[in-house]
């Protein structure tokens, strides 16, 4: 388990390198949030990396914890993007995406699938345009495949996510 862990913490450092070198955005982002059909709530974090040439911003997690390795993927298109203060550089912003996560433990392995749907707010700090902060409520739905408990639909949730990217 440690050599897993070992390796994609490797190669996450080794992308981050590469991509900052290509002019890539490379942020950090928070989330708060609940599933459907649960009362649970969690919270988390992921890389956020985008590349000014293609239009997808991407989320990278990777979760592990005691007996839990997980990685998810998320995939958003900016389908529609305004501004709501320019003065001041803040805009709104409707992405279109896809989201992906693969969970092995002791007790489970799982897949899930599905589609998602950011709406939020972006701001670029004036005179500091590098730098961005962004707020988003990105509900998703999917479906969920546990080898061992069978199929879970719907699957997603409500998560609030809150980020900043650097633009190199």
């Amino acid at each position: 388990m440690r050599k897993i862990f070992c390796v994609i913490l490797l190669f996450s450092m080794i992308s981050i390198a590469a991509f900052a070198e290509e002019g890539w955005g490379i942020g950090v982002v928070g989330s708060f949030g609940g599933y459907w059909g649960s009362s649970d709530v969690s919270a988390g974090g992921a890389l956020s990396l985008k590349a000014p040439t293609i239009p997808i911003y991407w989320g990278v997690t990777l979760t592990a914890r005691s007996g839990i390795l997980g990685l998810g993927v998320t995939g958003d298109y900016p389908f529609l993007r305004g501004n709501l203060v320019p003065d001041i550089n803040l805009d709104w912003y409707l992405n279109l995406g896809g989201w992906g996560t693969f969970y092995t433990g002791s007790n489970h392995t799982s897949i899930a699938l599905g589609a998602r749907a950011p709406l939020g707010l972006s701001w670029r700090i004036p005179k500091v345009e590098i730098i961005e902060i962004f707020l988003s409520l990105s509900p998703s739905i999917g479906v969920a495949i546990d080898f061992d408990d069978g199929i879970d639909f719907p699957a997603g949730g409500w998560p609030v996510e809150l980020g900043f990217r650097i633009w190199f």
